[in-house]
């Protein structure tokens, strides 16, 4: 009868092996010692999963998720959802109705710009109730009369050529309604506003929910779909060895031709960015842009020619390959393997998209009152400060 000993090299048998191979006859495994080794981690792992669940189903019961995918009024109205006074939806549009970057809902975006109106109605205007409470928008009671009074009071704004981007109403020239606001300041006595803020169309977040909506197709199509079903193609290529050579030449060549893409699409974005007057962009983004379109462009070039002086390893290591993927064509449940990931990395993404959209729906309105041109103007942003917090 052939026992483990037998099995031992000499070299096993020298270092003492056959000594370890059969346990102690009093050996019952770790059974009876068999404990909790972190009983605190645990618990705080279950109080941390209980308290974020619970900030998920607030966060479900009392969220909104339109004022991430829609913009906000000045009065945190979510224009296209929320009502009016007249009791109607709102326009679905938003266009800055002040210098501190509030704004009101919009039938449609301006194609022209208005800077010498003849009526308030050419005019956008905050609701009346509002410009009788606002610092000289009103006299004995009633709104005024004089247009550029109710543009330097913060009450009302120039309609100016503007483009749609996500609802929201871009200036094509934000530098032109600032001038003109500023002229109808100092004509009336005032000092010209020097430190203009530029238009603040949307938190950070905002924009992401709604880069992501836009961009979901292509994410969730293009994307994800493209990437398993050219993983699946590779792994199918991978069985044949025949394929090896091309499959690495080309993904070697592919990473600074991709760098080098990118860096040329930065190149043109910042040269669009320069040449932008609508005040969204400022010379330094332009700068930085640049810079960083030559720094990839750089990068490209250190690894084309990282390939260039590693071509023999390369060949080595393709050479390997096919040796290996003799193996994997044995193996049949490789394209099995490749659908599953994708099926796992699917319902990775579904959970994480579920946490990230309960975390959204919670929202605060902060308010902050600032002078200008000698009148208090309420600016009422909207945060998000759960999902701001874990990003």
């Amino acid at each position: 009868m052939e026992t483990p000993e037998d099995s031992l090299s000499p070299f096993d048998l020298a270092m003492g092996a056959a000594n370890k191979v059969d346990p102690n006859p009093d050996f019952d495994g770790p059974v009876r010692n068999r404990r909790f080794t972190d009983p605190f981690c645990l618990i705080f792992l279950l109080v941390t999963w209980g308290i974020t669940s619970w900030i998920g189903v607030w966060s479900i019961q009392n969220g909104k998720y339109d004022t991430l995918s829609h913009p906000v009024d000045y009065k945190g109205r979510v224009c296209g959802v929320d009502k009016g006074l007249n009791g109607q939806v709102l326009p679905s549009f938003w266009h800055p109705v002040d210098a501190l970057s509030n704004g009101v809902c919009v039938d449609d975006c301006p194609t022209s710009s208005n800077f010498a109106p003849n009526s308030r109605s050419e005019l956008f205007c905050k609701d009346d109730e509002d410009l009788l409470t606002m610092q000289g928008c009103t006299q004995s009671g009633t709104v005024l009369i004089d247009l550029s009074l109710l543009v330097t009071c913060g009450g009302c704004t120039f309609q100016t050529e503007s483009k749609s981007l996500n609802g929201y109403c871009n200036p094509l020239s934000a530098s032109s309604i600032i001038d003109k606001v500023n002229e109808a300041a100092v004509n009336q006595g005032m000092e010209a506003l020097d430190e203009w803020k530029n238009f603040k169309y949307a938190s950070y977040i905002q924009r992401l929910m709604r880069d992501l909506i836009i961009s979901f197709p292509i994410i969730g199509g293009a994307g994800v779909g493209g990437a398993a079903f050219l993983g699946l193609l590779f792994l199918l290529m991978a069985r044949c060895p025949s394929c090896i050579a091309p499959l690495t030449w080309i993904s070697a060549v592919l990473a600074p031709a991709a760098l080098g893409g990118g860096g040329t699409f930065l190149f043109f974005l910042a040269d669009a960015y320069a040449l932008d007057q609508s005040g969204m962009h400022s010379s330094f983004k332009a700068t930085f842009v640049l810079i960083l379109a030559y720094a990839i462009w750089s990068l490209a070039g250190v690894v084309l020619f990282s390939i260039v002086i590693m071509r023999k390893e390369i060949c080595n290591a393709i050479s390997i390959a096919k040796a290996a993927s003799r193996a994997i064509r044995e193996i049949t449940f490789v394209p099995l393997f490749a659908i599953g990931l994708t099926v796992a990395y699917a319902l990775m993404i579904g959970v994480l998209t579920f946490w990230f959209l309960m975390l959204a729906a919670s929202r605060s309105s902060t308010e902050t009152v600032t002078t200008v041109f000698g009148f208090e103007l309420t600016y009422t942003a909207q945060e998000h400060p759960i999902l701001a917090h874990y990003m």
